[in-house]
C-alpha cells in the first residue's frame, strides 16, 4: 500500500484489481483459466473487425460516387441530344456545365464513333490511357442526335480525391479504435496467460528433468485444478518407469545385438545380389519389380574359351583346378570392370561378357575390343604366374538382345536372342589366341583397329559369314 500511494487513484485501483484478479484466478480450474485466454482473444479478433470496417464503407463510398458519376454522365448525354436535336446549343453547355459543378470534377467529353467532338478542357485528350487510369472513375452515357451517326457518347471523369479523403478519414479512425482494442486485449492475454501456465510450466521443468534422465526428483503439490491432478498422475507413472527402467535397458541391448545381426545378414545378401547381377538391376529387383526384361538394341557380346583347361584339369587336382580357374576369372572380372564391360556368367571355363548394358554407351564395341585384346594379352602372364599353358578363344558380336532376371529362388540375369549365339559361334569357330570377330564389329570399329580379313566361313547354323580377326589398335 506504501509503494501504490506514490500513484494516481486510477492506476492503484488498476493495482488492486489486478492483485484482486491474481488471487480470485488462483481458485480456478484450469478450464476456466483457458475461458479467460480465449476472452482476450476474442477481444483481440473484435478490434481487427474494426480495421476491416472502413474496407467495407470504402467499397460503399466507390459505389455510389460511381453511381453519381454515371447519372452525371447520363444527365450531359441528355442535354446534349436535347440541345444537337433543337439547335439549341446553349442547353448543351448548360449540361457541360452541370458536371463542371461536381466535386471531383476532371473532365467531360462528346465521343463521336471514337472521335472528339467537343472536350472540357479544351485541350483534354482521350484515351484508352485516361479511360483505365485508376485514379479516375469514367461513366460513359449514349447521345442521340439527329446530326450525329454510329455511336456517340458523353464521358464524364472525376478524380477518385473526395472518396479518398474520405477513407482516409475512416482508416485513421478505425486504426485508434483497432489499436485500443489490441491493447486492451493483448492485457488481458497476458495476465490470463502468466496465471494459466506458471503450473504448467512448473510441471513442465520436472518432465524436462525426467527427460534428461533424473527419475529421482520429487513432485510438489502443484494445486487442486486439472493440472494437479496430472502432477499426480505423472508421480504414480514416474515410480512405474523407475521400477521399469532396468528391463527397459536390457531389452534394448538385447534389441541392438538383433539389430545388428539383421543388418550384417542383410549386407550379405546384398553383396551377394551384386555379385550376381549389376547394381541398377540388383535395385530394380529390390524396389520389387517382379519382371525384369529390357530390350537393347546394339550391344557388344564376349565369349572367351580356355583352350587346354580341360586337359590341365584332367591331370590336376581339384584344388589346384579352383585356384587356377579363380586366378584367371578374377583376372577378367578385373580388366572387365576396368573396361566398363557387365560380366554375364561362366559356364565351365567359358566366360562371357557384355558391353552397352544395362546402362547403354555408345562406345560399347570400343570397350569390347579393349577388353577382348586385353585378355589375350594377360593369359599369357598368368601362364607365367601359374605356371600353365593356356590359351584364350574369344568371340566377338555385335547385335540386339533382351536382357532380364529369371528365377524365383536363385536369381540369374541373362542374355538372349540372335546375337549371343552367333558370338557364341565366333568363338567356337575361332582360333587359340585370336580375338575373331563378325561382320559387324568389323564395320564399328575398322578405323580405330587393325582386322585381318579370314574371309568367308560356314558358320553352324548361320551359312556362310564374312568374320576377320582383330590385331590390335590403330
Amino acid at each position: 500500500m506504501i509503494v501504490t500511494r506514490r500513484f494516481p487513484h486510477h492506476i492503484q485501483c488498476l493495482f488492486h484489481t489486478v492483485l484482486f484478479s491474481h488471487i480470485v484466478f488462483m481458485r480456478f480450474t484450469l478450464g476456466k483459466k483457458i475461458s479467460l485466454s480465449f476472452l482476450a482473444i476474442i477481444a483481440t479478433l473484435t478490434g481487427f473487425l474494426f480495421w476491416y470496417f472502413p474496407n467495407v464503407q470504402e467499397r460503399n463510398l466507390f459505389s455510389s460516387y460511381a453511381r453519381e458519376t454515371e447519372s452525371v454522365a447520363e444527365t450531359v448525354a441528355l442535354g446534349v441530344s436535347i440541345g444537337f436535336n433543337n439547335d439549341d446549343f446553349a442547353g448543351t453547355q448548360r449540361a457541360i456545365d452541370y458536371a463542371k459543378m461536381i466535386p471531383g470534377f476532371e473532365f467531360v467529353v462528346i465521343v463521336n464513333n471514337g472521335e472528339t467532338i467537343a472536350a472540357y478542357p479544351e485541350d483534354f485528350v482521350f484515351n484508352s490511357t485516361v479511360e483505365t487510369n485508376t485514379n479516375f472513375v469514367v461513366r460513359k452515357a449514349s447521345v442521340v442526335a439527329k446530326p450525329f451517326s454510329g455511336t456517340t457518347q458523353a464521358v464524364v471523369g472525376r478524380n477518385l480525391l473526395p472518396v479518398q479523403d474520405r477513407t482516409n478519414d475512416l482508416r485513421r479512425t478505425a486504426l485508434w479504435w483497432a489499436l485500443g482494442f489490441l491493447a486492451f486485449g493483448g492485457l488481458m492475454g497476458m495476465i490470463a496467460g502468466f496465471f494459466a501456465s506458471r503450473p504448467v510450466l512448473s510441471l513442465q521443468r520436472i518432465m524436462y528433468q525426467v527427460g534428461e534422465g533424473d527419475l529421482n526428483v520429487k513432485i510438489p503439490k502443484i494445486g487442486n485444478d486439472e493440472v494437479g491432478d496430472l502432477a499426480r498422475i505423472f508421480d504414480k507413472m514416474l515410480s512405474n518407469i523407475r521400477s521399469s527402467q532396468y528391463h527397459l535397458a536390457q531389452a534394448n541391448i538385447e534389441l541392438q545385438q538383433s539389430n545388428d545381426i539383421i543388418f550384417q545378414e542383410r549386407e550379405k545378401s546384398e553383396q551377394l545380389l551384386l555379385n550376381m547381377m549389376p547394381p541398377a538391376i540388383a535395385h530394380r529387383l529390390k524396389q520389387g519389380e517382379s519382371v525384369i526384361a529390357d530390350s537393347y538394341e546394339s550391344v557388344s557380346i564376349l565369349f572367351i574359351d580356355l583352350v587346354g583347361f580341360t586337359e590341365l584339369s584332367g591331370r590336376s587336382s581339384p584344388e589346384e583346378v579352383i585356384v587356377i580357374l579363380n586366378a584367371v576369372f578374377s583376372t577378367f572380372d578385373e580388366i572387365a570392370e576396368a573396361c566398363g564391360l557387365e560380366k554375364i556368367k561362366t559356364i565351365g571355363d567359358a566366360y562371357m561378357v557384355v558391353a552397352g548394358l544395362p546402362e547403354w554407351k555408345p562406345d560399347h564395341a570400343k570397350r569390347a575390343a579393349t577388353m577382348a585384346l586385353r585378355v589375350r594379352d594377360a593369359i599369357l602372364l598368368l601362364n607365367q604366374h601359374l605356371n600353365t599353358n593356356l590359351q584364350v578363344r574369344i568371340g566377338v558380336h555385335i547385335g540386339s538382345v533382351v536382357a532380364g532376371v529369371i528365377g524365383t529362388k536363385k536369381y540369374a540375369y541373362d542374355l538372349w536372342g540372335d546375337a549371343v549365339n552367333i558370338a557364341s559361334r565366333m568363338e567356337s569357330h575361332g582360333s587359340p589366341g585370336r580375338v575373331h570377330c563378325s561382320e559387324s564389329v568389323y564395320q564399328h570399329l575398322q578405323k580405330d583397329f587393325v582386322f585381318t580379313d579370314r574371309g568367308m566361313m560356314h558358320i553352324k547354323g548361320k551359312g556362310d559369314m564374312q568374320t576377320y580377326f582383330l590385331e590390335s589398335p590403330v
